[in-house]
């Protein structure tokens, strides 16, 4: 006989472990309508640690780092067509402009990986790294997640937990070879005896 527990208003079933994060189901990926019992995957995010990185934090940060790159910015593009304007030629710098590059390609990376961060404390929302981590903004701080997964409720297999490439384009070259490109993917518990046996994960599955 199956085991029904409830939880937050929640059913799940068989052996459970509530700790802190609760535990979240997540339904397979059939017609609503042939959805039964036994086809319900678990999970528990696991907060291995709290950043004191916050929402604010990155606000600020993503502000000083655009800052930051008004100065390669100007020694690539605006300096240059000043000298090109007033004198007709470019005094060379003791400085290379390949250093500014590198430079202004950092700020670039920083100030993007800055804006990502930020959505995610922004929204609240959980999203997976590698080997069943993930990060997330639950009370609008980045924290580091380790992801426990209950068996795949079709065989028993072991689960993991990713983002699952969902949609492709095909890349056709003169030569006649062929290259898919991945255009969408989706937070997923995905098992790995059959890949067919997976459940889409809500990012933003926890209740604010």
């Amino acid at each position: 006989m199956t085991q029904k527990n409830d939880f937050k208003n929640a059913n799940f079933y068989g052996n459970t472990q509530i700790v802190n994060g609760g535990v979240h189901n997540v339904h397979t990926q059939n017609a609503p309508d042939s959805i039964n019992e036994n086809e319900i995957a678990t999970y528990t995010p696991e907060p291995i640690w709290r950043s004191p990185i916050t929402m604010a934090w990155l606000t600020w940060a993503s502000f000083l780092i655009s800052l930051s790159g008004l100065l390669p910015i100007y020694k690539l593009i605006v300096k240059p067509i000043l000298y090109l304007v007033n004198d007709g030629y470019i005094i060379r710098s003791g400085i290379s402009n390949n250093i500014y590059i590198f430079i202004l390609m950092a700020i670039v990376i920083l100030f993007l990986i800055a804006i990502v961060l930020r959505r995610i404390t922004k929204y609240q929302t959980r999203y997976p790294l590698v080997f069943n981590y993930a990060i997330s903004g639950m009370g609008h701080r980045i924290i580091l997640e380790k992801i426990s997964i209950s068996q795949c409720p079709q065989c028993g297999g072991e689960m993991k937990y990713y983002n699952k490439p969902i949609e492709w384009e095909e890349i056709r070259y003169p030569d006649g070879s062929k290259k898919r490109r991945v255009t969408r993917t989706t937070p997923a518990l995905e098992c790995k005896r059959n890949r067919e046996h997976w459940y889409k994960v809500d990012p933003a599955e926890d209740k604010i």
